[in-house]
C-alpha cells in the first residue's frame, strides 16, 4: 500500500448541537466520495491495525461518529457509526434532514483518500 497516497482522518468533536451544515462549515470540510468511505469504513472496521497505520486513527466502543458522503447522483448525506449490540452499526439520513447531532459525537473527514 502506498502510505503517502493515504492522509490521516481528521476528526471534529462536536461542542454543541449541530446539524450537517454547521458541522461542515465549523470543520472546513466537504463530504468524501462513496470510495472514500467505504475504504475508510474498511481499515476502521474490519482491519484496524491497518487503519491505525494509514489513517493514524482507531474508533473507540462508546463514542459516535458521523460521516458526510456524496452519492452517485451527487446528493449528500450523513452516516452515523456506533457500537450497538457487540458490533458496529450505522444508519444513513438526508442531509440536515434528521435530529441534530448530539453534543461530542465525532465528525470525521479527511481531504483527499483516493
Amino acid at each position: 500500500v502506498d502510505t503517502d497516497a493515504v492522509r490521516k482522518l481528521k476528526e471534529y468533536r462536536l461542542p454543541k448541537k449541530m446539524n450537517d451544515t454547521t458541522i461542515q462549515k465549523n470543520a472546513e470540510s466537504k463530504p468524501m466520495s462513496m470510495d472514500e468511505y467505504w475504504l475508510i469504513r474498511y481499515l476502521l472496521i474490519v482491519n484496524p491495525e491497518l487503519g491505525k497505520q494509514l489513517l493514524g486513527y482507531e474508533l473507540k466502543h462508546g463514542t459516535a461518529y458521523i460521516m458526510h458522503l456524496t452519492m452517485s447522483d451527487t446528493s449528500v448525506i450523513a452516516v452515523d457509526l456506533l457500537w450497538r449490540d457487540a458490533k458496529w452499526d450505522s444508519d444513513a439520513y438526508c442531509f440536515d434532514g434528521g435530529p441534530a447531532w448530539y453534543a461530542g459525537s465525532i465528525f470525521l473527514s479527511s481531504d483527499t483518500i483516493l
